[in-house]
């Protein structure tokens, strides 16, 4: 075909003309693709979805029922017979009609299923139409409320027989004298209103306690007692004629003439009691004989208790399956809370007179276990407070045990323990054990009392202390010291590491002072912790000197072998000197260069 292309460029337009093939092809409904005349594709063959199988869209009333919706969303259908009629099985909103949806259904005919004979759209069976869709009538056994007395249908009562013998009559009507009917309590009832008859206007037998049974009498036993099986109306006795029978084949214990069951006098003519499994109606909260509940069985363990009240927690008897206990009482601290739920430790209160304490965990290092307060002893360990505790296993005398103080072994106490040589519970150094649990020997650096002389802890056997911790004495050299002092000096310098001990053996013939001297000629000395232990036969005396401004140590020491004491003291700094009659123990503090001098 030809066809005329233009363009138009700013207002100019150019056309020229060509063939243009054109190939126009058919939608298909179902492809997936929108096309010509298609409203929806969807590329399914589903007719029950939002896209019919002929491309529109689904809609309530197109005659396919939708089944990709469920229950109360959008497009949801129960039916679609394609029409908007209300009155078929399926409503024009496509939900299937019932009896009360309101539209009275007109395709089905008496007798047939889902038949609907009236259809009000509620659920009350006491007016016209009944939940059953069916006209209300008389004698259905339901009494219509929807009509006053004097409209038409008004109903009574409507017990739904047919016998007119009892208190409703077939018409809807309750029973009364002279409607002709023979009822409950009457000895007869001829509806003639003449009083002059067989049958009194009060439909009595005109004489009735003659003793013969007469038309119209049901029962003349010729007397006018009430209390036995025949009234004095010549009607036999009932329960519920409002006469109690106390003579005759059945005895009454009450009878009030009507047929309540829930007052005092039940529908057979019984006290009512508590356990008889009738509840009470009559009476209000509070007064004698008012009953919460009644279930009959004896039972005081459930929801009705014995006495007729309902159970609560606090009532003293135990609510099976409700309650873990009842004591009766609101005191939360007696083994039963006012919650009736059984106290038990861990639960956070403290059980008096059981519980010593209760916080609330079954933790059992902290301060509370086992709701007792927690002790050294029990087996548990304290956080924070004790080291190790093994009940009774705790020991003080046993190797490696946790001790009765729940405080772990340790060196010192006494006790050798698989890690110790000895433990003899002190901390000396100067005896057998050391204060660190091994064994003294020669050469530990420690001078044991009455065993070692000496203890340099070395292996120079030619210095002041031989390897086998005994002193080498020597004689001091004397000189004159210059302020007129008798001087002894050591033949060397002492160089002492930190703690170390050295012996100098000065033979010093009489009682003197011991001066420790830093001399001008040799800047040598930095005593950082130095002291003066002298002693003299049985007298021991302790003298702590210090270096004055780094120059000189001063410390005087009397040996007065019959007073023993010191004097002359100036410190506050200190190495340690151990002075006997045959020589000095110097202990350093520092890498120090100790010169020794004595004078008289």
């Amino acid at each position: 075909m030809n066809r005329l292309i233009c363009i138009f460029i700013l207002g100019l337009t150019a056309c020229s003309t060509e063939q243009v093939v054109v190939r126009e092809t058919e939608a298909t409904c179902g492809d997936g693709e929108l096309g010509v005349g298609e409203l929806c594709d969807d590329g399914n063959e589903d007719p029950g979805d939002a896209c019919t199988n002929d491309c529109q869209p689904a809609r309530c009333g197109d005659k396919v029922l939708r089944t990709d919706s469920q229950l109360g969303e959008p497009g949801y259908e129960e039916c679609d017979d394609g029409n908007e009629n209300d009155s078929d099985g399926c409503l024009s909103e496509c939900l299937e009609s019932f009896c009360g949806d309101g539209f009275l259904r007109s395709d089905r005919g008496e007798g047939q299923p889902n038949y609907e004979a009236c259809d009000d759209g509620n659920d009350l069976d006491e007016d016209a139409c009944t939940t059953e869709c069916v006209h209300a009538r008389c004698g259905d056994g339901i009494r219509r409320t929807d009509r006053s007395e004097g409209d038409p249908e008004f109903e009574a009562c409507d017990d739904g027989n047919q016998e007119d013998l009892d208190d409703c009559l077939t018409n809807c009507q309750p029973h009364r004298c002279g409607d002709g009917i023979l009822g409950p309590g009457e000895g007869c009832d001829d509806g003639n209103g003449d009083p002059t008859d067989a049958c009194t206007n009060s439909c009595f037998p005109a004489r009735c306690g003659d003793g013969l049974l007469q038309e119209g009498e049901r029962c003349d036993d010729g007397n006018a007692i009430d209390t036995d099986d025949c009234l004095s109306n010549c009607v036999p006795a009932r329960c519920g004629d409002g006469v109690v029978q106390q003579t005759g084949t059945t005895e009454e214990a009450c009878d009030d003439g009507n047929d309540e069951d829930q007052d005092a006098c039940t529908t057979s003519c019984r006290l009512a009691y508590c356990g008889d499994g009738i509840l009470r109606d009559d009476l209000d909260a509070g007064a004698p004989d008012h009953e919460a509940c009644d279930d009959g069985n004896g039972i005081d363990t459930d929801v009705c208790l014995t006495n007729c009240t309902i159970a609560r927690c606090g009532d003293g008897r135990i609510w099976f399956g409700r309650e873990e206990c009842d004591d009766g009482n609101d005191d939360d601290f007696d083994g039963c809370t006012r919650d009736c739920i059984e106290l038990r430790c861990g639960d956070g209160e403290i059980w008096e007179g059981v519980e010593a304490c209760d916080d609330g965990n079954d933790l059992n290092n902290d301060a509370c276990v086992n709701c007792a307060p927690a002790q050294c002893g029990d087996g548990f360990i304290q956080d924070g407070v004790e080291a190790c505790d093994d009940g009774d296993q705790n020991d003080d005398l046993a190797a490696d045990a946790c001790r009765t103080n729940c405080r772990e072994a340790v060196c010192g106490d006494g006790v050798i323990d698989s890690d110790e040589i000895c433990d003899d519970g002190n901390n000396d150094n100067d005896d057998d054990c050391l204060a660190n649990c091994t064994a003294a020997f020669c050469g530990d650096g420690f001078v044991r009392d009455g065993v070692e002389q000496c203890d340099d802890q070395n292996d120079d056997d030619d210095d002041s202390c031989n390897n086998q911790c005994e002193s080498n004495g020597r004689t001091c050299d004397e000189i004159n010291h210059p302020n007129g002092y008798s001087v002894i000096i050591v033949e060397d310098r002492v160089h002492l590491g930190p703690d170390d001990t050295h012996r100098v053996r000065c033979r010093v013939e009489n009682p003197g002072r011991i001066r420790l001297w830093e001399t001008s000629d040799f800047d040598i000395l930095r005593f950082d912790d130095i002291g003066i232990f002298a002693g003299r036969g049985p007298y021991n005396q302790s003298v702590r000197a210090v270096p004055e401004n780094h120059q000189r140590i001063c410390a005087a020491l009397g040996y007065d072998q019959s007073r023993g004491q010191a004097s002359g003291v100036n410190s506050s700094t200190e190495a340690v000197i151990h002075a006997d009659m045959n020589g000095f123990d110097v202990v350093g503090a520092g890498d120090d260069w100790l010169w020794i001098e004595c004078w008289n």
